[in-house]
């Protein structure tokens, strides 16, 4: 169980660095003022991107219970991440938070892009197990 953890805590790190590295571009490709918001708190923004990795990581650990319903474990998946969201939002405040619009469009163009990350991850797995159903069909045969 130890090393089952340390897995997903592991590539929840990875992706708190890519989604701080996707965010960095996003920022640089549509509102390079806010950047000096991130240069001026620097630290704080990579901490709380891996914050945010740890609980996307830690969070897909829920897929490993047997209990709950998939589309469950997806709730409970992407509202943790959310919640995390919006704390990291209020810690390092990368955009003026007091603007309604600016914390809706955050919001909105956050969970788009961890659904899209969730998706390619979903996609992918569900491409490995075909193949791998394929090679096992296939060594069935020659047995």
């Amino acid at each position: 169980m130890f090393k089952l953890i340390a897995k997903y805590l592991i590539r929840g790190i990875a992706w708190g660095c890519f989604l701080f590295v996707i965010n960095f571009v996003i920022y640089y490709l549509f509102a390079p003022e806010a950047l000096q918001a991130i240069f001026d708190n620097f630290t704080a923004h990579v901490v709380a991107f891996l914050a945010l990795g740890l609980a996307v990581g830690g969070g897909s650990i829920i897929y490993e219970a047997e209990r709950f319903h998939f589309g469950i474990k997806i709730i409970i998946h992407i509202a943790v991440v959310t919640v995390m969201i919006l704390i990291i939002g209020f810690i390092t405040n990368p955009a003026p938070l007091e603007n309604p619009t600016v914390l809706i469009t955050t919001l909105i163009a956050n969970a788009l892009l961890v659904c899209t990350v969730w998706g390619g991850v979903f996609l992918h797995d569900r491409y490995e197990v075909r193949r791998i159903n394929k090679r096992l069909k296939i060594r069935q045969k020659t047995l």
